[in-house]
């Protein structure tokens, strides 16, 4: 592939999306943590939607042919969400990826505990799981759905926020918790607690407690001169975006300046690229 240059003058190439999409697909599998494949698909999907809208839709109908009853990756809780934009139109389509997503929820939740449960070797309830479900609802929710689904994921929708909320939250360290959690670092990671205020799942005072948090413990309130490569993932931007979701303006500008101060002008790889593209947009 060809070099391609960086910084404000810098064309995104649809070739560079491709290629994270590439890497991403190779992790689309039980053994990775999926906190981390999540955030990466939806900053991912972001940039592919707005960039190649054709190739992804012709990606996620090849998705939708290729499932089976009992089939299922992780970026199958975000697909259903970025899609939906673009095949509102068409209501067949739209019908595929809802009945879709409601597979998932059985699939991952079949003893409807409201807790969906990635399987891997050790299995665990994670936020992001959660978040991604319900993030990809609400798009499937702002189109015509038929009158059964939109019943069952509105339903189901509500039932996973409150879950999340009552059993995944920690009080003591102002943060949603992976069950079981098996070290104290993964509690604190950030794509937590960026997916959750992505799907709306604290309210306003519980989110202002995450944001006390984080300006107590985190590296761009706490390490400002100090790059610490989590806070220059995709992770990032999405706690990012929540914040400005949440009215949180400085706490978003004060993270926004962080970044941009240690992101590489000349990034040397996809996901940097497209990252690197993301943040230029959020702040022109």
């Amino acid at each position: 592939m060809e070099k391609e240059s960086a910084g404000k003058a810098g064309i995104l190439k649809q070739e560079t999306i491709l290629a994270w999409i590439d890497e991403l697909i190779q992790k689309n599998n039980t053994s990775e943590p999926p906190s981390l494949v999540f955030a990466e698909w939806i900053c991912a999907g972001r940039i592919w939607v707005s960039k190649a809208p054709d190739n992804f839709k012709a990606f996620c109908l090849k998705q939708l042919s290729q499932r089976t009853e009992t089939s299922f990756n992780p970026s199958d809780l975000v697909l259903a969400g970025l899609a939906a934009p673009l095949f509102g139109e068409d209501f067949s389509l739209l019908e595929q990826l809802s009945n879709n997503h409601l597979r998932l929820s059985k699939l991952l939740d079949p003893n409807e505990t409201g807790l969906l449960q990635w399987p891997s070797s050790t299995p665990q309830y994670w936020p992001a799981v959660q978040a991604a479900w319900i993030s990809s609802s609400d798009q499937l929710l702002k189109h015509k759905l038929p009158p059964s689904q939109m019943e069952q994921v509105i339903q189901l929708k509500e039932i996973y926020v409150y879950e999340t909320d009552h059993q995944l939250w920690q009080k003591s360290k102002n943060t949603y918790q992976v069950l079981p959690t098996a070290t104290a670092t993964e509690i604190l990671t950030v794509a937590n607690n960026a997916l959750a205020m992505l799907a709306w799942i604290p309210d306003q005072d519980r989110a202002e407690d995450i944001l006390s948090s984080l300006r107590k413990s985190a590296a761009p309130w706490q390490n400002k001169e100090q790059a610490i490569n989590e806070w220059l993932g995709p992770a990032a931007y999405l706690l990012f975006e929540a914040l400005k979701a949440y009215e949180m303006t400085q706490a978003a500008q004060e993270l926004s300046n962080y970044v941009n101060n240690h992101l590489s002008t000349t990034p040397d790889n996809a996901m940097q690229k497209c990252l690197y593209q993301l943040w230029e947009e959020s702040t022109n």
